[in-house]
């Protein structure tokens, strides 16, 4: 079965440090490029200054293409669950995405860290996501644990697992689907501070997949739960690039009805 080809998570240089600037109108020729039947252009919110959401808004309705949507990649990172976005941009999108992207992941590898250190981090992370996503209102999941994934494989899954089941109760309750980012495969070899852990590339690699292929059959076996594609593509080139995710998709047995389908809200 042929996988519907929609990106929801692109950034087109509207905030500190999200890569390369491009226009609406470029993003959606790259797109075109890559088999993309419906694209989302959504910078990343990290702070009160969000003028960029009204001129993202009037330059996507300039274009009237309904095959483009409007969102927002929140930064999870109170663990009130607070974010800055105001209720006015709020109703300027399409839709919205959360996550934590600044939680000290390097630390949870530290030889001198002992369980309750460990268990500090957790709940923090815990507390973050869980509040986030109760309080707001969110589309979509963003790249569940990818900084603990990225650092660590499945080395810390006792702490992970809980976690992971209290949200995806929370996500299938709200209707807030799991996205499967492109960053999760693109990354082949271990960050300098873990590179000790693992003998080679491969072994690193293949127990990464090991660990997402857990935590995504269970959203999918065990809930009611829709994915999403995220070429989470920080220049141009990348817009669209989520192959290797529907490829990872494939092999779980999601089917179309299992994908997320955003319409849009303005």
């Amino acid at each position: 079965m042929r996988l519907k080809r929609r990106d929801y998570h692109t950034h087109n240089g509207f905030y500190r440090g999200s890569g390369e600037v491009w226009t609406i109108k470029q993003g959606w020729t790259q797109a075109c490029q890559q088999n993309i039947e419906q694209l989302g252009i959504s910078p990343k919110l990290e702070s009160k200054e969000q003028d960029f959401v009204p001129y993202l808004r009037k330059q996507l309705d300039s274009i009237n293409n309904y095959k483009i949507l409007l969102g927002l990649e929140i930064d999870a990172r109170d663990i009130s669950g607070d974010t800055f976005l105001s209720p006015k941009n709020q109703a300027l999108l399409d839709y919205t995405m959360i996550g934590p992207h600044n939680m000290p992941s390097q630390s949870i590898i530290w030889s001198e860290l002992d369980d309750e250190d460990l268990s500090e981090y957790f709940t923090a992370l815990r507390n973050i996501l869980v509040n986030s996503l109760e309080k707001n209102d969110i589309d979509i999941w963003v790249h569940p644990f990818l900084q603990e994934i990225e650092i660590s494989c499945d080395m810390h899954w006792k702490y992970l697992e809980p976690i992971y089941l209290e949200v995806l109760s929370i996500c299938e309750r709200k209707s807030i689907a799991v996205e499967i980012n492109a960053n999760y495969f693109r990354k082949r070899s271990p960050p300098k501070a873990a590179v000790h852990l693992w003998k080679s590339d491969n072994e690193y690699y293949q127990e990464k997949i090991t660990i997402l292929t857990r935590m995504f059959r269970i959203a999918l076996n065990e809930f009611d739960i829709q994915f999403s594609f995220g070429s989470d593509s920080h220049d141009l080139k990348k817009v669209g690039d989520i192959g290797e995710c529907i490829k990872f998709a494939k092999t779980l047995g999601i089917i179309n009805k299992n994908l997320l389908n955003l319409n849009k809200k303005t």
